[in-house]
């Protein structure tokens, strides 16, 4: 009879030390899973402020584009294109040959000779 006993309590045993090893297998993996939550947390909320902060760099770089672009326009409008200074220029010495192969000296200069090799 205590055959049958100590048959029963190996028995037991075993399974006991099974359970054992399952449970803190069991437990060994809710740790990981919370690590891995946390991280997860981390890296969520890592990644929002990089955003958060990217926005803001872009607003401000969307803004200085605009400045710079309304910079850019005021000083087109305000100064002459270059083509057309030089087109006016050009049309001077034209207009002083003109008035010196006519015979009509020019106000300007004292005489009619004229260099532009400006």
């Amino acid at each position: 009879m205590f055959g049958c006993f100590l048959g029963v309590e190996n028995t037991l045993e075993q399974e006991y030390e099974e359970r054992s090893l399952i449970l803190r297998g069991k437990h060994e993996l809710e740790r990981r899973l919370k690590e891995l939550e946390e991280q997860g947390r981390s890296s969520r909320a890592a990644d929002e402020d990089a955003l958060i902060r990217l926005r803001k760099d872009l607003k401000k770089t969307k803004a200085l584009l605009r400045d710079a672009q309304i910079m850019l326009d005021r000083a087109k409008e305000d100064n002459p294109g270059k083509s057309a200074l030089r087109a006016l220029k050009n049309q001077v010495p034209s207009v002083l040959t003109k008035e010196c192969i006519n015979g009509k000296p020019s106000f300007l200069l004292g005489s009619c000779s004229f260099s532009s090799n400006r």
